[in-house]
């Protein structure tokens, strides 16, 4: 993940997941979602008029039988 304009914390609720990104920084993260679901991220610094604007989701969709051969 990186910036192109100000400093964002991008923040995954429910999980330990913490990055800041900073402008021309790249910043990786990783994780694992015990369950399906829909996980909401948000822009927990505030970057300006537009913060409150600053979110996105993740949608964890159940493993399949191709999937669970494919970490063998």
């Amino acid at each position: 993940m990186t910036s192109q304009d100000i400093s964002h914390g991008f923040m995954v609720e429910d999980h330990d997941i913490n990055v800041m990104l900073l402008p021309g920084q790249i910043a990786r993260a990783t994780t694992f979602f015990d369950e399906p679901g829909t996980y909401h991220i948000i822009c927990h610094e505030y970057c300006g008029p537009g913060h409150h604007n600053m979110y996105a989701t993740i949608i964890v969709e159940p493993a399949t039988t191709a999937d669970a051969d494919t970490t063998k």
